[in-house]
C-alpha cells in the first residue's frame, strides 16, 4: 500500500473507515473513495470490489460506506451512512439495496 497522500488510485484510500480480514485477504471501507477495496496478500494496488469511486444513487455506487465483513461464501456486507445496507455477491459489483428494519 501506498504510504504518502491520500488519494482515489489503488494504491490509495481516502478516510478508511473500517477493515474487515478473512484469510489473509484485507477488506477496506474506503469511506471518502465511496468503496470496498479487497486486498490480497502481498498486493501492491488493491481490487474495487464494491461502490464506483464515485458517491451515487445509481445501484452499483455508494454513499458514505461506514462497515463491511464478508461471510462464508464471499457475500460482502456494507453498512451507509443513509441507514441502508449493501451486499455485494462474491465481489462481483452488483450490489443489492436492502432497507435495514
Amino acid at each position: 500500500m501506498y504510504g504518502g497522500q491520500s488519494g482515489g488510485a489503488l494504491n490509495q484510500f481516502n478516510e478508511p473507515i473500517d477493515v474487515f480480514v478473512k484469510n489473509d485477504t484485507l477488506y477496506v471501507a474506503d469511506h471518502n473513495n465511496y468503496r470496498v477495496m479487497r486486498w490480497d496478500p502481498g498486493a501492491t494496488q488493491g481490487i474495487m470490489v464494491a461502490g464506483t469511486g464515485q458517491r451515487g444513487n445509481e445501484l452499483k455506487e455508494l454513499r458514505g460506506v461506514y462497515d463491511v465483513i464478508v461471510d462464508d461464501k464471499n457475500n460482502i456486507g456494507i453498512g451507509v451512512k443513509d441507514d441502508k445496507e449493501y451486499s455485494s455477491n462474491n465481489g462481483n459489483k452488483k450490489n443489492k439495496e436492502h432497507t435495514k428494519k
